[in-house]
C-alpha cells in the first residue's frame, strides 16, 4: 500500500515531524501572545483586572 516496509518508515518519519514542528509552532505562538490569551480562548471568556469589583 506504501511501498513496503521502509517506506511506511520514511512516511511516519515525515508525518511525525510534521505534526512535531506543528505542536511546537503553536506553543511558541502562545508563549509570545501570553498564556491569558491562550486561556481565553479554551474558555471562552477573558479576566480583565482592571474592571474587577
Amino acid at each position: 500500500m506504501m511501498g513496503g516496509f521502509h517506506w511506511a518508515r520514511v512516511w511516519h518519519f515525515a508525518v511525525m515531524c510534521g505534526l512535531v514542528l506543528f505542536v511546537v509552532g503553536h506553543l511558541i505562538m502562545v508563549i509570545l501572545h501570553g498564556w491569558n490569551n491562550f486561556v481565553s480562548m479554551l474558555t471562552g471568556w477573558k479576566k480583565n483586572p482592571e474592571y474587577l469589583p
